[in-house]
């Protein structure tokens, strides 16, 4: 072999050694991206299925405005911050995970995000700016996780399909309008039917909860101090407002438009002198709790009426399943009222999914990252079968396990042991043990048997009693 090609073949080999240095292409066409020190100023692509490349650290003013053919966007970690209007006016996107790496989630970041169903904010979001989710018309749920400190103007206001939203103890300021004209709103924290604002020194804004004219109560904790003129105008449907003696100021007609109302209160407290001025009903008694809906036929849900009520008021019942208590529940239906259970008691949303090729049902994925559901192999998981009795055991076992709150162990005295799958037998043991589940007649627990919503219900009840903290 001569020096030259010697030569020809070192330098080959260089160049291949040099290419395997490189990093790998991005998953999307990088020229659809403009990028300017590490900030994506402007997205050129044809929308869709997004991925913004890793080692963006925040996505700038606008980069996605008005892109109405986005479907789904995939934030990388390294992303610190989203930009005023980064996503406004993408009327086509549907979902958006944010990553635990933002922090900011800016001005209008994703107004009138028509399309967006769902959102997952991370715990280490401090701040949502305002009009951040303005005008989000299709938006269901939200979950403001532990660590948001303020919550301001307008951040959701307009979000007409929002009926639930859950707000931590870390809260401490709720902006002017931050939920107004949330025509929907039905509940908030723990409560299907309330709103429950937290332990906290909470300033609550002028206007905050305007117009929601679906809410039905609000229960205000210990701690917060300013309640702001006409903090909930124009709520029709608001009969109970429970306020705490630490409430020092409340402003004018805070409850305008609310002729229904009743204010719950410590005698002698401001709340006391201000109903008494404005002539509105007050009580020392605690407010009534109410009746779950749909309970009003005698041959449903007799034995459970009381149970069922008391899970209703605490949260523990999901809308899809208040009604046909004795019918049989699914697989899926169960993961629902799990994922009810331990978000209620840990007052955190679970984050994580593990998937099925099945179901995209985010109950079930929430428990499948807990380990509380494994399915059948292959990736399946069966959601629309019947529960089993054994299968419910099973999951509630499990389910306290990933709470923290294992449960009792016992060996079962039931008659017909035999018939447990060897998976559920010391789950069998632990229901008998902690008096969770009980058995069916003859001292037998029939394994195989299906198992009902009321059912369902009354032992999500009795396990949040075991390990609620």
């Amino acid at each position: 072999m001569n020096r030259t090609t010697k030569n020809a073949i070192s330098i080959i080999m260089a160049a291949v050694m040099c290419l395997a240095l490189l990093p790998m292409t991005a998953s999307a066409n990088t020229e659809e991206f403009v990028v300017e020190n590490g900030v994506l100023t402007e997205y050129n692509g044809p929308g869709g299925n997004v991925v913004i490349p890793d080692g963006v650290t925040s996505i700038g003013k606008g980069a996605f405005l008005y892109c109405t053919s986005l479907t789904t966007v995939t934030i990388p970690n390294s992303v610190t911050s989203i930009g005023e209007s980064a996503f406004f006016g993408c009327t086509g996107l549907t979902s958006v995970t944010i990553p635990d790496s933002v922090t900011d989630i800016s001005m209008s970041a994703f107004s009138d995000c028509t399309g967006l169903t769902s959102v997952t904010i991370p715990n280490s979001v401090v701040v949502i700016y305002i009009y951040a989710f303005a005008g989000c018309t299709s938006l269901t749920s939200v979950t403001i996780p532990d660590g948001v400190k303020s919550i301001a103007r307008s951040a959701f206001t307009g979000c007409t399909s929002l009926t639930s939203v859950t707000i931590p103890n870390s809260v401490d300021y709720i902006g002017h309008y931050a939920f107004s004209n949330c025509t929907s709103l039905t509940s908030a924290t723990i409560r299907l039917t309330s709103v429950t604002i937290p332990n906290s020194e909470t300033y609550i804004d002028r206007n905050a909860f305007s117009n929601c004219t679906s809410l039905k109560s609000v229960t205000i904790q210990d701690g917060v101090t300013h309640i702001s003129h006409w903090a909930f105008d124009n709520c029709t449907s608001l009969t109970t407002v429970t306020i705490p003696n630490s409430v020092m100021h409340i402003g004018q007609e805070v409850f305008r438009g609310c002729t229904s109302l009743t204010i719950y209160g410590v005698a002698g407290s401001k709340a006391e002198t201000y109903a008494n001025y404005n002539n509105i009903p007050f009580s020392t008694n605690p407010p009534p709790a109410g009746d779950a809906p749909n309970l009003d036929s005698a041959s449903d849900a007799d034995w459970a009426r009381d149970g069922i009520n008391e899970a209703y008021t605490i949260g523990l019942i999901p809308d899809a399943l208040q009604s046909a208590y004795r019918q049989a529940t699914t697989r899926a239906e169960f993961c629902a009222l799990a994922v009810a259970l331990y978000e209620t008691v840990t007052g955190t949303e679970i984050m994580e999914r593990d998937t099925f090729d099945d179901t995209n049902d985010v109950n079930v994925e929430k428990m499948a990252a807990l380990d509380v559901v494994n399915g059948y192999g292959n990736g399946i998981f069966a959601p629309n079968d019947t529960l089993t009795r054994e299968q419910a055991a099973t999951m509630l076992s499990r389910l306290a396990d990933a709470i923290g709150k294992p449960l009792t162990r016992q060996t079962s005295t039931f008659n017909d042991s035999g018939e447990f799958s060897f998976w559920a037998v010391d789950a069998i043991g632990q229901m008998q043990a902690t008096e969770i589940m009980g058995g069916v007649g003859d001292n037998t627990f029939a394994p195989k048997s299906d198992y009902t919503r009321e059912q369902s219900i009354i032992t999500m009840l009795r396990l949040y009693n075991i390990v609620k903290r």
